[in-house]
């Protein structure tokens, strides 16, 4: 042992409490939750979710809100904690309308759910006059020069404007193809 080197005892350290996460870091209680919030929005990213500019054109918010309850299914994290991830998705001006929205909330609301804000994007991301539209689509959509396959691939896309339809319309496809 070297000469200048001085033992300390332990207790001369503050002690603090100490997790072991599933990468096997150990963290203290402090930045535990820092650390879990940290590690669910790399999960969340890991699984390449969609990222919403509803001013392009090809900005489609119900696929955006499917594809974000997929990934918050699998991750469960969906009632509480979901809306923030799929916030963290919303750009440019998106994002400013998400902020506006959730900021004029009453102090005293409820905390946000995912039903609730599912309810506000679509509201105003796809409105109801759009919503009809696709609908109406579904409804009058026909087979035309397409594929059988070609036919149940748009069949199934555009039955999700029209949920309330689908268990009649499936038996009508099956009938008339």
């Amino acid at each position: 042992m070297p000469t200048n080197t001085v033992k300390v005892p332990k207790s001369s350290f503050p002690q603090r409490a100490r997790t072991t996460t599933s990468e096997g870091t150990i963290v203290t209680n402090s930045s535990s939750q820092e650390l879990s919030t940290v590690t669910r929005i790399r999960d969340f990213l890991r699984m390449n979710p969609l990222v919403f500019m509803g001013s392009k054109v090809e900005g489609d918010p119900h696929n955006f809100i499917d594809n974000m309850w997929k990934i918050l299914k699998v991750m469960h994290v969906i009632e509480t904690e979901g809306f923030k991830l799929v916030a963290y998705q919303l750009k440019n001006v998106e994002n400013i309308l998400y902020e506006q929205w959730e900021e004029s909330r009453d102090e005293e609301a409820d905390a946000i759910i995912w039903h609730e804000f599912e309810e506000n994007f679509l509201d105003h991301f796809f409105p109801q006059d759009l919503r009809e539209a696709n609908e109406e689509e579904f409804v009058n959509f026909k087979q035309g020069e397409m594929s059988v396959k070609e036919y149940g691939l748009k069949f199934a896309q555009l039955s999700c404007y029209a949920p309330e339809m689908v268990p009649n319309m499936r038996f009508k496809m099956r009938k008339f193809v």
